[in-house]
């Protein structure tokens, strides 16, 4: 699991969108059409469940 977190916290950081974007953080089937995504929530997420040991 750590490395699937460190491979999308990678693509994710290096997109250089503001918000999260269909290429880095949505999901197409997202009912409520990825309205409460949040890109620096996700990185840090991200960085922490890669880092876990």
């Amino acid at each position: 699991m750590t490395n699937f977190a460190a491979k999308a916290y990678a693509l994710a950081a290096e997109c250089d969108c503001e918000a999260g974007c269909p290429r880095c953080l949505h999901s197409t089937g997202c009912p409520q059409h990825n309205e409460a995504l949040h890109k620096d929530l996700g990185l840090f997420l991200l960085d922490a469940i890669s880092q876990a040991v």
